[in-house]
């Protein structure tokens, strides 16, 4: 019985952190938002790097310590 209640002290606090972990990565995500106003005119052929809030992107956050989940191209058409 000693051991179970050990146990389900251990999982409770890797849980708390692991909660702990996602509440920190989902503020970062939105406090690092960038509005229209603040981003540069980009050129066809730049390469940009972004994160978004889905659960997949959460993951590769925390999976890959890396501030961004995914990246693009740009390709501007001829009417803008």
């Amino acid at each position: 019985m000693r051991l179970v209640k050990r146990f389900a002290r251990a999982l409770g606090l890797a849980l708390s952190a692991g909660a702990l972990a996602v509440v920190a990565t989902w503020l970062w995500l939105y406090a690092t938002v960038a509005t229209a106003s603040e981003m540069a005119a980009f050129k066809r052929g730049d390469i940009i790097f972004q994160t978004s809030g889905s659960g997949q992107s959460l993951a590769i956050l925390m999976a890959s310590k890396s501030p961004f989940t995914h990246m693009g191209i740009i390709d501007v058409e001829a009417d803008g």
